[in-house]
């Protein structure tokens, strides 16, 4: 292995230790505007998508990055997530029940 060679691979850790500092920050934030949120004022498939970002990010971290403490972590809170987005997509069907609660989404989460 050449000193490039190291460079590269040391370049390739230090960036995906850096997404993962960026995901843990940024998934801390959102997840607190999604808290607070009212169901009528959550954009469905924005929130899809941005959960979907995490659990691909996930996937990159676990993949290239040694096993450490902070992925599971963030994968648990992510997953957990996951799984409420298909309740709040239920709940925002124009037809459901609770459509147009003003209600914030943690009190039924």
């Amino acid at each position: 292995m050449t000193n490039y060679d190291e460079l590269d691979k040391l370049l390739i850790e230090v960036k995906l230790r850096h997404q993962l500092w960026d995901s843990v920050t940024s998934w801390e934030v959102e997840r607190e505007e999604w808290d607070v949120a009212q169901f009528h004022q959550l954009d469905q498939e924005e929130l899809t998508r941005e959960v979907n970002r995490y659990v691909k990010s996930i996937q990159q971290l676990e993949k290239g990055l040694p096993e450490n403490e902070v992925v599971p972590i963030l994968k648990t809170k992510v997953e957990s997530m996951r799984a409420k987005v298909k309740i709040t997509k239920i709940c925002n069907y124009p037809n459901g029940v609770l459509t147009g609660n003003i209600v914030p989404l943690r009190s039924y989460l």
